[in-house]
């Protein structure tokens, strides 16, 4: 049995700073996280994405509780 999977984006965050912020509130609550950069971002800076937006990755059995978590309460 494969048990691969592939990370599914919750959130993308404008800059690494605000990508930062979301893995923080993530991992506050022990959801395991990551980031990449975004499709902007790639290939800037020799290959480090240093600027631009960064998407903010979970497992996908996450993915739903992540995406609440990261909700903008101003979008309600």
């Amino acid at each position: 049995m494969n048990d691969s999977y592939e990370l599914v984006v919750v959130n993308v965050a404008p800059n690494p700073a605000a990508a930062e912020l979301a893995l923080s509130v993530l991992r506050s609550e022990g959801i395991k996280c990551g980031t990449r950069a975004g499709n902007r971002a790639a290939g800037a800076g020799d290959g480090i994405a240093s600027w631009g937006p960064q998407e903010v990755l979970v497992h996908p059995n996450d993915a739903e509780a992540a995406r609440e978590l990261l909700r903008d309460p101003e979008a309600s």
